[in-house]
């Protein structure tokens, strides 16, 4: 099964830019087989999940959350059913304490993102798994994430963190066996039995953009142009935080699944 552990929608988070509909419909055209909808800090209700299930049956939609904790730090909690006491601006060890006793799996997202610093917390409440790749980390990034996956041992995932279809299953999860529900969704996690999958004529496509827009970026950074400006007179494919890299002299380019992407992490 072809997995994405990481997409938002319109719906419920204020970020997201293309509706729920619209997300199932690109995850079918892109060859998913499952998504997991994380939005921010919001759980899907169980009748609206449902609703949606039942007009894309061919689309295992699963249910999980992309918490914020009180340090700004971005947690995927998956696993679990909905849970009363989701909210904005928890405390890491909280997220991951009560995620632990249910059961769940807790994934930091997309780490170095905007900056090198890590969650001090990650000692005292380690995560489970660790998001190495997605259209929201730049390539140093996705470098840092290697290494402190292997660090912490914890499991590395390769996602979209998608708001918008066109990067829907730009990354993905291969499962080697079918998944039917959140809670084995999570088991097959636990026990490292996937291993990651990238687009790569989308990921090269989105790497030849890149080199078509940086000379005009590093002209505008040159000229005291802000963020909002850049991404005006470029296109919204370039994110703040590929902006944040560009400015920092770090690699802005999407790794592919070779070296060092795919051999730095083994999951079996």
């Amino acid at each position: 099964m072809l997995i994405d552990l990481h997409v938002h929608t319109s719906r419920y988070s204020s970020c997201g830019k293309s509706s729920p509909e619209e997300m199932a419909q690109a995850a079918v055209q892109h060859g998913l087989d499952a998504i997991v909808i994380t939005e921010h800090n919001v759980s899907w209700p169980a009748d609206e999940l449902a609703e949606l299930r039942q007009a894309f049956p061919q689309l295992l939609i699963l249910n999980g959350i992309e918490l914020t904790s009180d340090c700004g730090d971005d947690y995927l909690v998956l696993g679990l059913p909905p849970q009363p006491w989701y909210a904005p601006r928890l405390p890491a060890s909280e997220i991951a304490c009560r995620s632990h006793d249910l059961g769940g799996l807790v994934i930091l997202a997309h780490p170095y993102r905007y900056s090198d610093r890590l969650p001090d917390t990650l000692v005292d409440w380690p995560v489970d798994g660790v998001e190495i790749a997605s259209c929201n980390m730049h390539g140093t990034a996705s470098a840092g994430a290697i290494a402190l996956a292997h660090e912490s041992s914890a499991f590395p995932v390769w996602n979209s963190d998608a708001h918008h279809v066109r990067n829907i299953g730009l990354y993905a999860n291969v499962f080697p066996r079918d998944v039917t529900n959140e809670h084995e969704l999570a088991t097959a996690l636990r026990r490292r039995e996937h291993h990651g999958y990238a687009d790569e004529s989308r990921i090269r496509a989105t790497n030849e953009e890149w080199r078509r827009y940086l000379p005009l970026i590093h002209q505008l950074i040159a000229e005291g142009a802000s963020d909002e400006a850049i991404r005006a007179a470029t296109s919204t494919n370039v994110g703040f935080s590929d902006l944040y890299a560009v400015r920092a002299g770090l690699d802005v380019m999407r790794p592919l699944l070779a070296p060092p992407l795919a051999e730095a992490i083994r999951t079996d």
